[in-house]
């Protein structure tokens, strides 16, 4: 195995190196776009793809050729059975005629042999422990009479008259719905369905979307799989709420706090949100954090601000937290950074809530990874939910191939979708919540 990173300016030239370089037998491991400079502000963008191939098997791909047509070799004069028990290949000799003299019903059968011959995929000859008949018709086992009829012991054999005509039988698998899925729903729903547990939507949830998808799909439409899941990325996208534009003007101050457990990315998203509004959309924007627990998280947004230029501020206690305010009088949003607390860190949280109480009309916002587990989620839904959080933040959604979070969350708290991170990169990867670019995301078929 061969393992070799490949950058580029963008991605498509980046996959275009990995089959020059590896051929069509590439297998990508990982991608990451990132930017040059310092945390990444002001660099050119670049993608980065690893990629791996196994030599041997490329060698095997390239070298392998069809095999020769291997002749059969010479029936036994002695014996009925030829040695090649597969029938010819496609666009090969045609079986052989029946021996003078046999019944109706062998003529029959050897007849439809020939016609299923001729549309049969082509086999590499190859030896095989099975009897056959004359032909490449296999031996009849013991109790099966030569017209193909169950022969019972000790009743006589049925006569060609009695042969039944050749019938070719297409024998399909069943395959039940799957589980959870309601047997009412018209036909291809079930797919749906599947499609969003597949994609880490909890099955009560699943079930919510298709039962309203019901009413839409008329009684015994059989609809194609394209339709279909138009229909349900539309559904889809009007269950799903987002919070309005965060607009800055003339009006009172805005105060953005983020909340939420710890590693779920809250500096970073902090640090996007300021580098948008800040510094790509020119309004006075403040840094307060009242992270002074985790080592070096004050430092971390120290420097973020000084790159982009905006004013911040440390709070230690409560009591100095009106100073630090009348500070930043001039600041049109402020964006507050808290400590990542555990959700079973009940005395930390109390502290947290009488930090919100002194900040004026503050907008909570709870900050969450895409990928926790679903008990997790609901765990930290619960701990802070006191602390009275109004909007949702779903970070590192491109570490994960199931992001059904995005709807978990959403339809567990009742709670508005705001923002998505994507990635590290500041200020690119971070995106305003839009319901038709979530539900395509959540009805994408997963490639694992």
């Amino acid at each position: 195995m061969r393992v070799k990173r490949f950058v580029a300016p963008t991605m498509q030239e980046a996959v275009e190196r990995v089959r020059a370089e590896f051929g069509p037998e590439a297998i990508i491991l990982q991608t990451r776009t990132y930017r040059r400079g310092l945390f990444g502000l002001f660099g050119p963008r670049r993608t980065e793809v690893l990629a791996a191939v196994d030599q041997r098997a490329r060698r095997e791909a390239t070298s392998t050729q069809a095999p020769p047509a291997q002749a059969a070799p010479p029936a036994d004069p002695a014996s009925p059975w030829t040695a090649n028990p597969l029938p010819p290949a496609a666009g090969g000799p045609p079986p052989a005629s029946p021996p003078p003299g046999a019944s109706p019903a062998v003529q029959e059968r050897a007849a439809l042999l020939g016609q299923q011959t001729s549309a049969q995929p082509a086999f590499p000859a190859g030896p095989t422990t099975s009897p056959q008949g004359p032909w490449g018709v296999p031996a009849a086992p013991a109790g099966w009479a030569a017209n193909g009829h169950v022969q019972a012991p000790g009743m006589p054999a049925a006569g060609p008259e009695e042969a039944a005509p050749a019938v070719r039988v297409e024998v399909r698998e069943a395959v039940p719905p799957p589980a959870g899925a309601d047997p009412s729903w018209p036909p291809g729903l079930e797919k749906v369905y599947q499609r969003l547990v597949d994609r880490a939507v909890e099955p009560p949830f699943a079930r919510q979307v298709v039962d309203g998808l019901v009413p839409l799909v008329a009684p015994g439409a059989q609809l194609p799989e394209e339709r279909l899941f138009e229909l349900a990325r539309d559904h889809l996208a009007g269950l799903i709420p987002v919070s309005p534009s965060l607009r800055l003007g003339d009006g009172p101050r805005r105060v953005m706090v983020l909340v939420g457990p710890t590693g779920v990315g809250k500096t970073t998203s902090l640090a996007k949100l300021a580098a948008h509004y800040g510094l790509m959309a020119g309004h006075p924007v403040g840094l307060i954090t009242f992270d002074t627990y985790r080592v070096g998280a004050a430092e971390q947004l120290r420097t973020y601000a000084e790159i982009i230029g905006l004013p911040m501020e440390v709070v230690y206690h409560p009591g100095e937290l009106e100073a630090t305010l009348n500070r930043m009088a001039d600041r049109q949003l402020l964006l507050v950074d808290t400590a990542g607390r555990s959700p079973q860190d009940l005395m930390r949280l109390q502290e947290m809530r009488a930090y919100l109480r002194l900040l004026p009309d503050p907008e909570v916002y709870l900050v969450l990874s895409a990928t926790v587990r679903y008990a997790d989620m609901v765990r930290a839904v619960e701990r802070f939910e006191p602390l009275g959080f109004r909007h949702l933040i779903i970070t590192k959604v491109d570490e994960t191939t199931a992001p059904g979070m995005l709807l978990n969350a959403v339809m567990f708290t009742g709670r508005p979708l705001a923002y998505i991170s994507t990635g590290q990169d500041v200020p690119d990867d971070f995106e305003v919540a839009d319901p038709d670019r979530v539900a395509a995301q959540l009805l994408e078929e997963s490639h694992e």
